[in-house]
């Protein structure tokens, strides 16, 4: 009986730990969507991607500094209260190789980018640091948890430097957006783990009665 009982355990025990370290992991891919010529105050810009404030004026594509970038993904998917593991953005910077704090704000997009020299809505910030020529990743974890707290559509982000060379490689710049989030159990394994624990109640409670008898 104490070898069976010992097994039972062993087998709930891993059918458990084989549920807590289920994840879920999406990638996104942000790539330029604008605008392709000067930014005037009367565009604007929908769906998943990110766009630079001043345009080919100043410098098309990804840019930290003052020409202002900014993003926006679609994460309407993701209900009030999941709870987020971490939330990475990757990008390389060519140009020039400097550190440069920069201001990461979020904001309420409603699924419209426009020209936004400083975030509209802003719901939350953080100082971080980048790298000019080199790879980054930013962890934006906080500030996407907020955002799905907030129960936002969209997670977009404003980024202000103060610098004027921190850029990349034009408008085939792309973003790397990958958001992993607590384990959710599976509804198979779920079913298959609750009669498994309410079995061991059952043993024990049979145990304390004969133990009583």
């Amino acid at each position: 009986m104490q070898k069976t009982l010992v097994l039972f355990l062993a087998l709930v025990s891993s059918i458990l730990a084989n549920v807590a370290q289920a994840q879920a992991v999406s990638v996104y891919t942000l790539g330029y969507i604008g605008p392709t010529s000067d930014f005037s105050s009367s565009q604007t810009f929908t769906g998943n991607g990110y766009v630079t404030a001043f345009g080919s004026s100043y410098h098309p594509g990804l840019s930290l500094d003052n020409a202002k970038s900014y993003f926006q993904q679609d994460i309407s998917s993701y209900a009030p209260g999941t709870q987020i593991e971490s939330v990475k953005l990757e990008f390389t910077i060519s140009g020039s190789a400097l550190d440069e704090n920069l201001l990461v704000t979020l904001f309420d997009s409603e699924g419209t980018l426009g020209f936004h020299v400083s975030a509209p809505n802003t719901v939350a910030s953080e100082i971080m640091t980048v790298q000019g020529g080199a790879f980054n990743s930013l962890d934006l974890t906080d500030l996407f948890q907020t955002a799905v707290d907030e129960g936002l559509d969209y997670f977009a982000i404003h980024f202000d430097g103060t610098t004027s060379d921190i850029f990349t490689n034009g408008t085939s710049t792309v973003l790397t957006l990958t958001v992993t989030t607590a384990a959710i159990p599976e509804p198979a394994v779920t079913a298959l783990a609750l009669p498994l624990v309410a079995g061991l109640g059952l043993v024990l409670r049979r145990r304390q009665l004969a133990s009583r008898a």
